[in-house]
């Protein structure tokens, strides 16, 4: 699995599902964004791995489920991306990485902010599990 394409005419959007919550994506011009990147193996399977992200411009860690956030401190310190996410996962990101806070961007409802010439605008709301809901579909 590569963020960046061989070709280097890259004029294409490229989109990778790198198991788990985890997404890649090339844009024309290379820039490489790594979206709730998640290499930890589930149940013995591998869907990815460090090397997998470290090269990335940008990660988006969208909220602190797990499966969405747990590797990003690590792949924050193996690379030299801008992180976008929640200010309190960019607290535990950069205390857990050990990294420059500069590099992390804590952004909530309506923000925008421009990271290796992305450009991410933040539309908040609330993240429910489908299990919440388990009870209110099955009697319907």
């Amino acid at each position: 699995m590569r963020l960046r394409s061989d070709d280097p005419g890259h004029d294409r959007l490229s989109i990778r599902y790198l198991g788990w919550s985890s997404v890649a994506v090339s844009c024309p011009g290379g820039t490489r964004v790594i979206v709730d990147p998640n290499y930890t193996p589930f149940d013995g399977e591998r869907f990815a791995t460090l090397s997998d992200y470290r090269e990335a411009d940008v990660m988006l860690v969208s909220h602190g489920h797990f499966d969405h956030c747990q590797d990003a401190p690590a792949i924050a310190r193996a690379g030299a991306m801008g992180v976008v996410t929640s200010p309190p996962l960019k607290s535990l990101i950069v205390k857990k990485a050990g990294i420059d806070e500069g590099r992390v961007h804590g952004v909530g409802d309506g923000d925008v902010v421009e990271v290796a010439g992305v450009r991410v605008e933040v539309h908040g709301w609330l993240h429910r599990s489908l299990i919440d809901r388990w009870p209110r579909l099955l009697a319907s």
